[in-house]
């Protein structure tokens, strides 16, 4: 995502606190040109704990007005019992979404939505109408569907 104020590229993904492991959190970088990086901080944590899949994967940003909104899932997240693969927990197709008027940072207090969609990212056309896309194990492909902003 460019930021044209502050001259700045920023990526955000998913992590853990520490590579081995802790609470989930959505981590990014900013880069003034998309060599140099700056060290990763953290915009987002999960109470969730843990080592591989968690409830921040996929996390998409997009910036309407003056809020930022982040876009992560799966939600909600409940651990797969034993032997249960992963795409099949609860709240896989599920997408949480919270808002920020600043885009270092979302709490849970932020919450404003749910889609239920996996991997969800969201596609401005050229007409201002925007799409939403859902993907996964066993989602039969990449497919979009209207979004509609609330308020």
């Amino acid at each position: 995502m460019w930021l044209p104020g502050e001259r700045l590229w920023l990526l955000y993904y998913t992590a853990t606190e520490r590579p081995a492991g802790g609470r989930h959190v959505v981590a990014y970088r900013t880069s003034p040109d998309l060599v140099r990086w700056e060290e990763r901080k953290i915009a987002y944590t999960d109470k969730r704990v843990g080592t591989a899949f968690g409830p921040t994967e996929s996390p998409f940003v997009v910036r309407r007005g003056d809020t930022y909104y982040l876009f992560l899932g799966p939600r909600p997240y409940e651990d797969p019992p034993p032997g249960v693969a992963q795409h099949l927990q609860a709240g896989y197709v599920g997408t949480d979404v919270f808002a920020s008027r600043d885009w270092r940072r979302w709490t849970d207090a932020g919450l404003v939505g749910h889609v239920r969609a996996h991997a969800a990212e969201l596609i401005e056309d050229t007409d201002g109408s925007w799409q939403v896309s859902t993907c996964g194990v066993a989602q039969g492909g990449l497919s979009l569907a209207p979004f509609h902003w609330a308020g």
